[in-house]
This record gives structure tokens, C-alpha cells and sequence, in this order.
């Protein structure tokens, strides 16, 4: 399950999914990641987690958890290019732009 943050999950950072949507569920990825092969997972699907932000947040880091809410945080990884996203802006991840490594 995907969750976006406003710094460093790790640390200080909070989430701003429910910033960004109204909800603070979590968006499932299961079904955008094929098995891995090789050691890694790259999602072969888009992953839409708002057509339309309700309103502004900063995006730093993408957060992966066991659950769409509360569970264990899996894996983060600060953005390469971190957002700000304005009220009405959708977000979602591309085909082939998260790559995810095992081992």
C-alpha cells in the first residue's frame, strides 16, 4: 500500500495522502507489480492515487506499508524530483517509474 509523505517517513515526516485525498487509505499497488524477477519489481500498470487533489501538499518521499491502514512501514525512498501539489493537480506514478529491489 502506497503513502506519500512530507519528509522522511523514518524521522519527522508526516503523510499528506489525506491532504491530497480526503482519505487516509492507503492506494493499493498489489496488482501494479508483476512478480519480481531478477530481484526487483517494476509496476507495469499506472498507479493513480488522485485525479484531483482536494488541496496543496508537499511530496518528499514514497512510503510502501503492509496495510492501507496503520500496519508496517516496508520500504521508503525520498522522490528524485519531489512535488508540490496544488489543489485540482492529479497524482499518479507512470508505467516503469517505480522500481522496487528485494534482497
Amino acid at each position: 500500500f502506497l503513502d506519500l509523505y512530507d519528509g522522511d517517513p523514518l524521522t519527522t515526516g508526516t503523510s499528506v495522502l489525506d491532504d491530497l485525498t480526503g482519505s487516509a487509505t492507503r492506494t493499493n499497488v498489489d496488482s501494479a507489480f508483476p512478480v519480481a524477477s531478477a530481484g526487483t519489481s517494476t509496476n507495469d500498470a499506472e498507479i493513480d492515487v488522485t485525479a484531483a487533489a482536494v488541496s496543496g501538499a508537499n511530496v518528499l518521499y514514497v512510503a510502501f506499508f503492509s496495510a492501507a491502514t496503520d500496519g508496517n512501514l516496508i520500504a521508503t525512498q525520498g522522490l528524485g524530483n519531489p512535488q508540490t501539489v496544488t489543489v485540482g493537480n492529479g497524482v499518479s506514478f507512470p508505467i516503469g517509474s517505480i522500481q522496487i529491489a528485494f534482497g
